[in-house]
């Protein structure tokens, strides 16, 4: 978006009274006025004058926004989007004078910008009204550095909704108080309407203010993005065998042309561009990268787009590139064959049209583009890994049931029948008597748990068909989406069909909460290799994202989590096209293909002494994807930051007995409000033999799949009974007791413990999951267990963490969850709390592991 920028020169006056106001300056028609009238007035009526006048000048000098009413049209306003030309204005009723902005749901977006100044709060006032089926709408503040990209210096988003009153569609004020991060220079707000709504808009203000006292200073964004691995090793850590990794690079530099035209103006010409290719080959293939780049690579166009050519680079490097075998193409076969359009109106808003993977007329329109590519390159020693479909989520057709097509109408009866119990009909993300439902996280279980048992049985389908046709094929049969979250599939099912395992975990797509890209790589890595025991690869962020500007020794840190986490090959996404764009990453992501394709096999400890438990199903309840903010603070807290090594494993893995817990000394889960009676019992025999489940939950084994209460279980194996939020300085069991007021924030240590003094402050981060309301940070509780001890408090002396005998092993609950992924920047005693209780149950901490790093280029 191109952003509108306005000088900011002029600073605040702060006069006698304590009022702030600009120095006056009067446009030339109140200048002119003023002079006329001085030489026939007397100094008293002047004066009077200037009294009259002056008010009104400063409100017009502090107000930033242009034309916030609309009254001039869209001047000093920008339309933006394919579906720009939904935004038009509207005479029909505004909230005053004669016009507002009316903006109907598209791929559109309506905003201003502005300079602001960091040190100075802002308020930003405006007028909105709402239609629609499920009425909503966003306000996005994008902060910008001087010279940077949007929301380089971070963002901020306002989610619209309309009135509490019965009267939906009448006006509503927003006000916020805002406060620039330390690196603002300019900001942009942008307003969109939600899906199936129309959004007003009107009387729009920004205006400088006093900054209230409890303002907090906001953090500087990507902070936590600049941490690098401390006290490397790399040699101490390599074993004796060949590594055999391997390195991809998606395929953007080997285009001449981006959407701005040629990369550079010489590329225009035929000779020059071939001379480029095929140096890029040669420096890449001598750095042991290939691409993702066929089969479309072989269509004879140009001399290098040959089988010949191919097989010459393998002959002389020994790279291997990707076939791309699931990608638009794809989609209008299945149309063709007989797919379900889900999305009828995506044509009309921009979009393009959209398909289930699991649908069988897309699943056997698949299969026979991959037995088509196994048959032409079958044999082909350049050939590497068959990817299958990139980032895939099983959507829910758009609309009501009443519109659904055949598909639709089946997967509903399915859902309803087979997984919802005859109770939980499938999810409408769009429609507000779903979003209403009690039941809505049960609904969600119920559709994720359908579409995991049809997108494995698809995928492997798809496996099938590709081996049928090259048995000596590789597939991957998808890139799952990791950035800020991910899909809640039972990824170590999909390790069947799957000869590699990938997931995309960016970093600075993360950081939409502090701390969550830190280590996203390597708890991607970490994650799907423990859950699937395959091979995997991560596609790593090799360009500028989000509005981080990345360098090249960020790529250098991420690339190194990855393989020090179990990944076994490496994919560069380098959308910006780095080779042209940006030399000194370029290098850096051939230093690194070549020392990764040369290095020798990484030493990781043979065995594991914890497990951090991620519960399938309580991650199904949040909606179509899961945050998963709290396995990978555990990740975190108890990997990078104590040193432990540890093992993922899922709840669905114990009931199909493909895990045991025993082999573990500790046990952690950190999110399981839904659990199966057959895996709340495992972890109870665990516990009773002799283990130690450390339980940052206190909700945890609340709710079956079917809905029933099974809270019983929690109060035995946990010891505690949960009362609802913890108020402020309330211990009550009495509800009528409780106070609104705000929740504690921090739970103090009742004696040393871990290693740390009593009395020691654990502050308590805000939860978040996708999609979804924060959760309830801190519970009350009480004990069922006479003999249970309070290892920590909140201010007030009620309990907050607690342990608790049970058979020959232990349990140690937190009633306010402390898996939060600020724990890996912001400063507080929570790492050495959990290295210390690491320490206390006997598992081993400071690993050499967890400094595996690459070396850094020769100068």
């Amino acid at each position: 978006m191109m952003r509108h920028e306005v000088s900011h020169n002029e600073r605040t006056a702060v006069l006698g009274f304590g009022f702030g106001i600009r120095p006056l300056r009067l446009p030339s028609p109140f200048g002119l006025r003023l002079l006329f009238v001085s030489a026939a007035l007397p100094l008293r009526m002047l004066t009077i004058l200037a009294a009259l006048l002056l008010p009104l000048r400063v409100r017009s000098a502090d107000e930033l926004v242009t034309n916030g009413g609309f009254e001039s049209g869209f001047t000093g306003w920008t339309h933006w989007g394919q579906n720009a030309a939904l935004i038009t204005l509207d005479n029909g009723s505004p909230h005053s004078g004669t016009n507002s902005a009316r903006i109907q749901h598209g791929h559109n977006a309506l905003y201003f910008s502005h300079a602001l100044h960091p040190e100075q709060a802002y308020e930003l006032r405006f007028a909105y009204r709402l239609a629609g089926a499920n009425p909503s709408a966003q306000v996005s503040l994008g902060f910008s550095k001087e010279g940077g990209p949007l929301r380089s210096a971070g963002s901020q988003n306002f989610k619209l909704g309309p009135p509490a009153s019965a009267e939906a569609a009448a006006w509503s004020e927003f006000r916020k108080v805002f406060l620039p991060t330390p690196v603002t220079a300019t900001c942009q707000f942008a307003f969109a309407a939600g899906d199936g709504s129309t959004l007003w808009l009107d009387d729009v203000s920004l205006r400088a203010v006093p900054r209230p006292a409890e303002l907090a200073e906001p953090t500087l964004p990507w902070e936590g993005l600049k941490r690098r691995t401390p006290n490397p090793l790399f040699k101490e850590l390599l074993t004796k065998e060949p590594g055999h990794y391997t390195v991809v690079s998606w395929a953007h530099d080997l285009n001449p042309k981006d959407k701005k035209g040629f990369k550079s103006p010489e590329l225009e010409d035929d000779a020059t561009w071939l001379k480029a290719v095929l140096g890029i080959f040669k420096e890449t293939g001598e750095a042991g990268m290939g691409f993702m780049d066929l089969p479309g690579r072989l269509d004879a166009k140009e001399s290098w787009r040959t089988a010949e050519f191919h097989r010459e680079q393998f002959r002389k490097y020994g790279v291997r590139y990707d076939v791309f075998s699931e990608n638009s193409g794809s989609i209008a076969a299945g149309l063709k064959n007989g797919a379900e359009l889900l999305n009828t109106t995506a044509k009309d808003l921009g979009r393009k049209p959209a398909v289930s993977w699991v649908d069988s007329a897309y699943v056997e329109a698949q299969c026979a583009i991959l037995r088509k590519l196994g048959a032409q390159l079958r044999g082909e020693p350049f050939v590497g890994y068959y990817y299958g479909k990139d980032e895939p989520s099983v959507h829910i057709p758009e609309g009501t049931p009443d519109r659904w097509g055949p598909y639709g109408r089946a997967m509903a009866k399915e859902v309803l029948e087979n997984y919802g119990y005859g109770r939980f009909a499938a999810p409408l993300p769009r429609e507000k008597s779903f979003l209403e439902d009690p039941n809505k996280p049960l609904r969600w279980i119920a559709y994720n748990r359908w579409m995991n048992d049809r997108f494995i049985d698809s995928r492997c389908r798809l496996s099938q068909a590709l081996h049928e046709a090259d048995s000596g094929a590789r597939y991957s049969p998808a890139n799952y989406w990791f950035m800020s979250g991910f899909q809640p599939y039972d990824f170590s099912r999909l390790a069947a069909c799957s000869d590699l395992m990938e997931c995309d975990p960016y970093a600075s797509s993360a950081e939409r909460e502090r701390g969550r890209g830190v280590f996203n790589h390597g708890f991607g890595a970490k994650f799907m290799s423990d859950l699937t025991g395959k091979p995997v690869r991560v596609v790593a962020q090799a360009f500028n994202y989000a509005g981080y500007d990345m360098n090249p020794e960020d790529l250098r840190e991420w690339v190194s989590q990855s393989l020090r986490c179990g990944a076994a090959a490496i994919d560069y996404y380098e959308m910006d096209s780095p080779r042209w764009t940006d030399p000194a990453r370029w290098k850096m992501m051939l230093y690194l293909s070549s020392a990764i394709t040369r290095m020798n096999r990484i030493a990781v400890p043979p065995t594991a002494d914890t497990a951090i438990l991620y519960t399938l199903y309580t991650h199904m309840s949040q909606g179509p994807s899961t945050s998963g903010d709290q396995v990978y603070a555990a990740h975190a807290l108890l990997g990078e930051l104590a040193g432990s090594w540890f093992q993922f494993v899922s709840d669905s893995q114990l009931e199909r007995g493909e895990r045991n817990l025993s082999d573990y000394k500790a046990v952690y889960l950190p999110l399981a409000k839904y659990m199966t009676p057959a895996a709340s019992k495992i972890i109870e025999d665990y516990i009773r033999a002799g283990g130690v489940l450390v339980c940052g939950d206190a909700e945890a084994f609340g709710v079956d799949l079917a809905g029933n209460d099974t809270s019983a279980t929690r109060e035995r194996v946990l010891g505690i009974k949960t009362l609802g939020p913890k108020p402020k300085g309330v211990n009550s069991e009495d509800a009528k007791a409780r106070s609104p007021q705000e929740a504690p924030d921090r739970i103090m240590l009742k004696s040393a413990q871990w290693g740390l003094p009593a009395g020691t402050n654990l502050r308590l981060f805000d939860l978040k999951l996708r999609d979804e309301a924060p959760l309830i940070q801190a519970q009350e509780i009480v004990l069922t267990d006479p003999k249970a001890g309070i290892l920590g408090t909140y201010p007030d002396g009620a309990p907050a963490i607690v342990t608790h005998k049970l058979g020959k092993g232990r349990v140690i609950t937190f009633a306010a969850n402390p898996f939060a992924p600020q724990v890996t920047v912001d400063a507080s005693p929570w790492p050495a709390a959990f290295k210390g209780l690491q320490q206390a149950l006997g598992c081993k901490v400071d690993q050499p592991i967890w400094h595996f790093a690459l070396p850094s280029p020769p100068h």
